[in-house]
């Protein structure tokens, strides 16, 4: 039985949105004494555990950042939808019992798995993501690295995102406010809407920073 890491909800203290990078480090201190293993299927419905999920975002060396889309699945607002973000739960297999290490390891993993690219060191977090739109969608809480690169990056995960799309590892501009809209309350590039916490990392992390979300300049359909 898969068992998953697992820290109290309570923790999050009703955050929301994106948590910025110290805040989000200080959480991390103040978690080590407090995760436990659980097995995924009990986490999943649970109401008083959330689970941890490190995940990359990928910028190569002219600022732009790698978005894949999602495969068709059961949660409406992630089916098919454009991701930046490539990440993973963390397995009771984890080598490390340092929370820190335990989660830059998982993503470092995810990455390999996920797009076939091996980090020789340990990627920076930047800050994490909470979707308090739900229960459901608050049930995992992301903790998002950035990645530098100089190379392509395409997922070779079917199980994940549609390695056959156009969208497979595409980097676009994410200051560009002009290929960028509101659909449905979600940021949309074109007609494809992000994932939730794709765009919750785009309004408070990549355009203007903490607070100061871009979302309302653009026209909503």
């Amino acid at each position: 039985m898969q068992e998953i890491l697992v820290f109290p909800r309570s923790f999050l203290n009703d955050k929301g949105e994106f948590i910025q990078q110290d805040e989000a480090k200080q959480l991390i201190e103040s978690l080590s004494a407090a995760v436990d293993w659980m097995p995924r299927e009990e986490a999943e419905s649970s109401e008083a555990w959330v689970q941890p999920i490190p995940c990359a975002i990928f910028r190569d060396a002219s600022g732009k950042y790698c978005v894949f889309r999602q495969i068709r699945q059961r949660r409406k607002d992630l089916s098919q939808r454009l991701s930046l973000v490539v990440g993973g739960h963390v397995d009771r297999c984890a080598e490390s019992s340092l929370l820190p290490e335990v989660l830059s390891e998982t993503v470092k993993r995810e990455v390999w798995e996920e797009v076939g690219i091996v980090l020789d060191h340990t990627p920076s977090l930047v800050g994490m993501v909470v979707d308090a739109s739900s229960l459901m969608a608050s049930r995992h809480v992301g903790f998002i690295y950035q990645v530098d690169v100089n190379t392509d990056v395409k997922s070779l995960s079917s199980e994940e995102f549609s390695i056959r799309s156009e969208y497979n590892g595409r980097f676009l501009n994410m200051a560009d406010h002009t290929k960028f809209r509101l659909k449905e309350g979600r940021l949309a590039f074109g007609s494809l809407q992000f994932d939730p916490w794709s765009s919750i990392i785009y309004a408070q992390y990549l355009d203007g920073g903490f607070g100061q979300s871009a979302l309302p300049l653009f026209d909503v359909e």
